[in-house]
């Protein structure tokens, strides 16, 4: 897969990021390894950019599923709300 260059959705620091599902998510790894990876889908990130509190969660959640040896799977329920799952990594 190509990676490419892209700041982290979470705490706007560089990052990497692998396209899955056919362009429709991002596999994550932010360079601030407070972070690490995770993996979010295209209308989650854009709805994440645009709030601070929603960042400040998801760092918290993120942090916790990688130390857990997990990933943090950040998506829009169908409901339209945010969602996020610990889930193994693959």
């Amino acid at each position: 897969m190509n990676t490419e260059r892209v700041i982290c959705v979470i705490c706007d620091k560089p990052a990497t990021a692998e396209r899955t599902d056919h362009g429709n998510r991002k596999y994550i790894n932010c360079s601030n390894n407070k972070y690490g990876d995770y993996e979010v889908d295209n209308r989650a990130a854009e709805k994440i950019a645009g709030s601070a509190d929603q960042k400040a969660m998801l760092q918290e959640l993120v942090g916790r599923a990688n130390d857990g040896g997990k990933i943090l799977d950040i998506s829009i329920a169908s409901d339209g709300l945010l969602q996020a799952n610990s889930v193994e990594r693959s």
